[in-house]
């Protein structure tokens, strides 16, 4: 049965990928483990399920009082009311013109040995940066809504927040995927309880009657502030700095991994990549405080002997996340840290330079080096690229070992920002603030070691690539007076000023440290 109508709102736009995206499928083939959702037609999209999930997860956040009005709510049994629809409908969003995808090798790395852990290995295709999806979302205000006028303010803000990619979607949104704006955006209005409303708006294209809504969008109810620590990192490589792409050429063996929509392509570094060396060099923090190592990693599957070897401690989750439990004490999810990925500062890449890297054949195996030489050379804005041999030593002989040599095509030194935001909420979430304030001193004790130059970043650390140097941290975030009366500290500016910061969170840092059978005292 359908419900009686004051105003339709519908909004179409562009969703624009920021980052790339995954929206899983469901389904796997063999040549990778999550496939992004493809319609009957073969096209890839996002599900209006897809969409609705963050932004109702938002609307959570910023407008509790009314969620379940706005965005409906089920039946529940022992409750009176009959539950009700949700006044939102949001439609499946496809790609816009030519698709193209491409595909994140990710791995988990053993805490004991360093390397590859056995079977924590996946790939993951993505919809890359740049890619376009269609969007279209309406609000239906029935004649018996309350405050329909804050509704549709409501509304406009959530709009406010589309625009500004502060609602990530799909898999990995705390390792760098997902972030969407919404751009191109019309507005239009329909009043449902007048024939003369109706028809006029039947007459006339909706997309010319924005202007009654363009004031609303300009001023958006004012939503319940999220605490976000944003941080930047500004660095410059030392040595050649790369993610590996999970794909092997003929020519060469390891080529950069490198993201972008039609005949250019930019380098990359994961933000899954960046985020692992956060929690690994956490977790070595740990460790030190407990005396305590990884251990052998046991288990009767490969899955558990990973797990087996990750810090078993709760401070480690409160940060970068954990698999949900179902035991009321156990939601921490998806953690407090979302890193995204990193652009390098360099000019756009040919994508036909990649194809050729990848799929051209060499001449004679020892002309292979000649053959990636000559390609680079037929591309002015590709002179930053090095190709390099690497061989193992044969341990009896002393000589090159049969079989053994490798090739990685390096990109010359670089720099860039590393973006990392900390939301306070769901730092040490149902904890006390002495507990949320050694949390917050742990991610900080990371950030210190960055600006040190201890944590090399990306794909052979060991064997000589990777090393950065931090010229900068910056910090931000705007304290009101109630998080101060909480016992927050005062967050902003440069790291080299945050000292005092440390200093404030030494007591809790302490405490906990003791807690974890830990020495007297540890020095931060």
């Amino acid at each position: 049965m359908g419900r009686f109508l004051t105003e339709r709102v519908v909004v179409c736009g562009d969703l624009i990928a920021c980052t790339p995206v995954h929206i899983g499928g469901g389904n796997s083939e063999l040549f990778a483990d999550m496939l992004v959702a493809r319609n009957g037609e073969n096209v890839a999209y996002i599900p209006g399920t897809s969409l609705a999930g963050p932004m109702r997860a938002w609307w959570d956040r910023a407008f509790p009082a009314s969620l379940d009005r706005v965005w409906g709510a089920a039946e529940q049994e022992g409750r009176s009311d009959a539950g009700s629809a949700s006044m939102l409908r949001v439609e499946d969003a496809h790609v816009c013109g030519t698709e193209s995808s491409e595909f994140r090798d990710s791995v988990g790395i053993d805490r004991y040995s360093g390397s590859a852990a056995d079977g924590i290995k996946f790939d993951r295709e993505v919809l890359p940066k740049g890619t376009v999806f269609n969007f279209s979302l309406v609000l239906e205000i029935p004649t018996n809504s309350e405050s329909p006028n804050q509704v549709k303010s409501e509304f406009a803000a959530m709009l406010a927040a589309l625009e500004a990619g502060q609602i990530r979607f799909g898999g990995a949104k705390t390792r760098g995927l997902g972030k969407l704006e919404l751009k191109n955006a019309k507005a239009s209005t329909c009043r449902m309880d007048a024939g003369d409303a109706m028809l006029e708006a039947l007459l006339n294209p909706p997309v010319t009657r924005i202007e009654a809504f363009k004031t609303l969008v300009a001023n958006p109810a004012k939503t319940q502030s999220r605490r976000i620590v944003d941080v930047e990192i500004h660095w410059r490589s030392v040595r050649p700095l790369m993610n590996k792409d999970a794909r092997q050429g003929f020519i060469i063996d390891a080529i950069p991994l490198t993201t972008g929509v039609g005949d250019e392509v930019e380098l990359v570094l994961a933000g899954a990549g960046i985020k692992g060396v956060q929690r690994a060099h956490s977790e070595r923090i740990i460790r030190t405080l407990m005396k305590k190592g990884p251990g052998l990693p046991e288990g009767d599957e490969e899955k558990q002997a990973f797990n087996n070897s990750l810090v078993p401690d709760e401070i480690i989750e409160w940060l970068y996340g954990a698999k949900g439990q179902v035991e009321e004490t156990k939601k921490t999810g998806m953690g407090a840290v979302f890193v995204d990925d990193c652009y390098p500062e360099n000019d756009p890449i040919p994508r036909e330079l990649i194809n050729q890297l990848l799929t051209n054949t060499p001449e004679n195996d020892r002309d292979k080096t000649r053959d990636v030489q000559r390609l680079l050379s037929d591309c002015s804005a590709t002179q930053r690229f090095y190709p390099s041999q690497h061989n193992a030593i044969d341990r009896w002989l002393g000589g090159a070992a049969d079989s053994a040599l490798f090739s990685v095509l390096e990109p010359g030194l670089t720099k860039g920002v590393f973006t990392i935001q900390l939301d306070l909420d769901r730092l040490a979430p149902g904890q006390s603030i002495a507990e949320k304030r050694a949390t917050l001193a742990l991610f900080l004790l990371t950030l210190r070691d960055f600006k040190q130059g201890v944590l090399p970043v990306g794909f052979g650390v060991n064997r000589g690539l990777g090393a950065i140097d931090v010229t900068k941290i910056d910090l931000a975030l705007s304290f009101d007076d109630k998080l101060k009366d909480e016992g927050w500290p005062d967050l902003g500016g440069e790291l080299s000023e945050l000292d005092n910061v440390l200093d404030d969170l030494k007591t809790d840092w302490e405490t906990y440290a003791k807690k974890l059978l830990a020495c007297e005292g540890v020095a931060t």
